[in-house]
C-alpha cells in the first residue's frame, strides 16, 4: 500500500539505508493519488501526503541530491500555517538554511 511504502522509507532512512529510502519515497510520490485513500475509508484525505515531501528531502539530502531543497520548500509551503505548529517545519527550515536556500 501507499502508506506501507512511506513507513518502509522512514525505516530505511532511520537505519541509514538512504538509497532504499529514496527509492521508496520516490515511488510513494509517483503514487501520491493513493494517499487520498491510504486507509480505504469512506472519506478521502490528503493529510498524509505533505510529510512525504519532508522525508523525501531528508533522503535526498543524505545522498547529496540537489532537489532536497525544493522538497523542503514544498513541505514548508504546505505546512507553514499548521495548528499546532508542526515541528518538522522548523526542522525543514533549519535544513534549508544549512543548504543555503
Amino acid at each position: 500500500t501507499w502508506f506501507a511504502r512511506v513507513l518502509l522509507g522512514r525505516f530505511y532512512l532511520d537505519t541509514g539505508h538512504y538509497p532504499e529510502a529514496l527509492a521508496e519515497f520516490e515511488l510513494a510520490l509517483k503514487r501520491r493519488g493513493e494517499a487520498t485513500d491510504a486507509f480505504f475509508s469512506d472519506r478521502p484525505t490528503l493529510r498524509h501526503l505533505p510529510p512525504l515531501y519532508y522525508w523525501l528531502a531528508r533522503a535526498q539530502e543524505a545522498l547529496g541530491v540537489a532537489d532536497a531543497g525544493k522538497n523542503y520548500q514544498q513541505y514548508v509551503a504546505l505546512r507553514a500555517d499548521a495548528e499546532p505548529s508542526d515541528p518538522l517545519v522548523a526542522d525543514a527550515r533549519a535544513r534549508l538554511a544549512r543548504l543555503g536556500r
